[in-house]
């Protein structure tokens, strides 16, 4: 069955956009992670980077962010929280609502990965400080550190 969704990807001429609806939008993340996987064994190519060279705009952008978050999730949530912070203004509605949600899940990981990854040398929390203010930035400490603060 693998096989059979990684061949209907994997068109030798032009892009079968049906296919990959049918493939990413129809099995758990699970299965989803499993077919990319095995998309890099069967090609010289990752998924990411098939989907990157065939298929462009938001239809593009919502199939990556599904494998994305597929094969490594805390990795794509930290680079969501990258990219609320990063450059001018922070993005505030998006950097609470990450961290609001991933706080009883997966925040400490996510947390982690965003140092290692996408910190340039600073923590998730260091981060945090540097780009809010006032009683947000209370809010956002005290989620960042969950029960560390106890």
């Amino acid at each position: 069955m693998l096989k059979f969704y990684i061949k209907k990807v994997k068109k030798k001429w032009g892009t079968d956009e049906a296919a990959f609806i049918e493939v990413l939008a129809t099995r758990n993340f699970g299965q989803i992670a499993l077919i990319a996987s095995e998309y890099e064994k069967l090609s010289e190519n990752t998924l990411l980077a098939a989907i990157e060279s065939e298929i462009g705009g938001d239809f593009g952008k919502g199939l990556l962010t599904i494998v994305k978050h597929a094969r490594e999730p805390a990795a794509f949530w930290a680079e969501q929280l990258r990219v609320t912070m990063k450059g001018m203004g922070t993005d505030d509605d998006k950097l609470l609502r990450i961290m609001v949600c991933r706080s009883d899940i997966d925040l400490k990981t996510v947390s982690n990965v965003f140092g290692d990854r996408y910190g340039d040398g600073k923590t998730l929390l260091d981060w945090i400080k540097s780009d809010t203010s006032g009683r947000f930035e209370d809010i956002l400490v005290s989620i960042c550190l969950g029960s560390e603060q106890k």
